[in-house]
């Protein structure tokens, strides 16, 4: 909402360009947008750009290969150093969404402090191939977030229209993002203790 921030990170120009103007035409300044990737250091960083929206990667699966246009470089910033460099300071960080095409392990380790100091819940898509093609895995996942005391909610679409209708999401518990026979991809809600209380009746009811 209008009390709200949030910071939207996207490192493709094209697509950082069109959020931008979706922000200007609805009149949303409480969304600040970083146009750099996120991962495990500072510094800059290749991406390879890609003609489907949303695709852009550092690490493009076998089937995103084939719809790569070029690549650019662009700052690469960890989530902690983002967090540290907001002004005015952010008092709560409540939610994140992780979709990043095979760098959430990296996006992972460079925001340790932030997950330790706020608990927020992540709502992350797992995809293993993108993960394996930037070196990690669901269990390289569970080794940050369950030692963090995350608990694992695997989502479970109940119609067959997934990426255009679905009609209701349904939450079954896991032991572990690894442990989730979801297949390539699945996409999955962690909840912290910080916020379980409030978080798990949601769950329950969707």
């Amino acid at each position: 909402g209008s009390r709200g921030r949030v910071l939207a990170v996207e490192p493709d120009p094209a697509v950082a360009a069109i959020l931008a103007e979706h922000c200007e035409r609805n009149g949303m300044p409480q969304i600040q947008i970083e146009p750099v990737a996120v991962g495990e250091r500072n510094g800059q960083v290749e991406i390879a750009l890609s003609k489907q929206v949303g695709w852009s990667s550092r690490y493009p699966n076998p089937m995103q290969e084939k719809y790569v246009s070029g690549t650019t470089s662009v700052p690469l910033r960890t989530v902690d150093s983002l967090v540290a460099g907001c002004d005015p300071p952010l008092r709560t960080i409540a939610f994140a969404k992780i979709d990043i095409e095979g760098s959430e392990g990296a996006a992972l380790a460079g925001m340790r402090d932030t997950l330790a100091e706020h608990g927020p819940t992540l709502w992350m898509e797992i995809n293993t191939t993108s993960l394996a093609a930037g070196g990690s895995s669901p269990e390289a996942l569970d080794d940050i977030l369950l030692p963090l005391g995350y608990r694992v909610f695997p989502m479970r679409w109940t119609s067959i229209e997934y990426f255009v209708r679905p009609r209701r999401i349904i939450y079954s518990e896991a032991k572990r993002i690894a442990s989730h026979a979801g297949g390539e991809l699945w996409d999955v809600m962690l909840v912290s203790p910080r916020y379980m209380d409030r978080v798990a009746p949601l769950l329950a009811g969707i």
